[in-house]
């Protein structure tokens, strides 16, 4: 099997449904994708929901990172698709699409739908840390339905080369995933996963890739109408936070190329034509 879709969901069962009818419906070949969907303690379980794919049961909500994990050690994939609930699939046959891709070019770690040329400021071990120093820039959105809710530039070409991508869509080579045995568990359960993993792929030597896809994603449904920071002790902001600063801020530290830790630091950008 080459393709497997995970989606990790804490409630909102009407939008997990819309979901996965909309990649479903649009597949062209969906009995071959194994989908698999992370449940993390929502108050009626999943396996009530009617879902017609695999599900795995947690009692309480482990965050989304130790989820990501359960779906690269659950499923068999030679790629995984990593997906929010909220994202509605239009593309007919994108699963073609992006095995097409994946296969033809050289050495992808992440591919997704909505990425960055860029991310951290010039001056970010230069003046005290702020967390808008750890932004994006060079916005690319693969998304044809993105650009009038985000505003981002939209691709001319199938695909782009980025740095990062944004967690809504991640769709990672389990060889690259092997290289690490799965994800960083040091990191906070929440925020900056997306980042880090992709900086981890570049580190290793792998591309990155933003995929033209015919795609909506709501953004932050899920997560505003739901108190998920209530298992961890600390407020939605703190454990933003916390994910920027101090973990994901020393782990690119320009200190860590210079010990062999690391072959790339913050700030990043990327240039499309050293991969041309």
């Amino acid at each position: 099997m080459k393709l497997s879709l995970v989606i990790p969901v804490l409630n909102h069962k009407d939008i997990t449904q819309s979901c996965i009818e909309s990649f479903c419906s649009t597949a062209d070949k969906w009995r071959g994708i194994d989908c698999l969907v992370i449940d993390n303690g929502s108050q009626i379980p999943a396996t009530e929901w009617n879902l017609g794919c695999r599900i795995i049961r947690n009692e309480h909500n482990i965050g989304v990172l130790p989820a990501l994990q359960q779906g690269y050690e659950n499923t068999v994939g030679q790629f995984i698709f990593y997906t929010h609930n909220d994202v509605i699939m239009y593309e007919r046959d994108w699963d073609r699409k992006i095995l097409r891709l994946l296969t033809q070019l050289p050495n992808v770690g992440v591919a997704g739908f909505f990425g960055a040329k860029g991310i951290g400021s010039p001056d970010l071990y230069i003046t005290p840390y702020e967390m808008h120093q750890l932004g994006r820039d060079g916005n690319v959105s693969g998304c044809l339905r993105m650009s009038r809710v985000h505003g981002h530039r939209l691709m001319k070409n199938e695909f782009e080369y980025v740095a990062v991508l944004d967690g809504f869509s991640l769709i990672i080579s389990r060889n690259f995933l092997n290289q690490n045995n799965g994800f960083d568990l040091n990191m906070p359960p929440h925020h900056m996963y997306d980042n880090h993993t992709c900086l981890q792929s570049l580190s290793l030597g792998c591309k990155n890739i933003v995929i033209a896809m015919d795609a909506f994603h709501y953004g932050g449904v899920t997560d505003c109408n739901e108190e998920w920071d209530a298992s961890f002790g600390k407020t939605k902001t703190e454990i933003h936070s916390d994910a920027h600063y101090p973990y994901f801020y020393y782990y690119w530290h320009p200190d860590n190329v210079k010990n062999g830790r690391n072959t790339i630091c913050l700030p990043y950008q990327i240039i499309q034509e050293a991969f041309m």
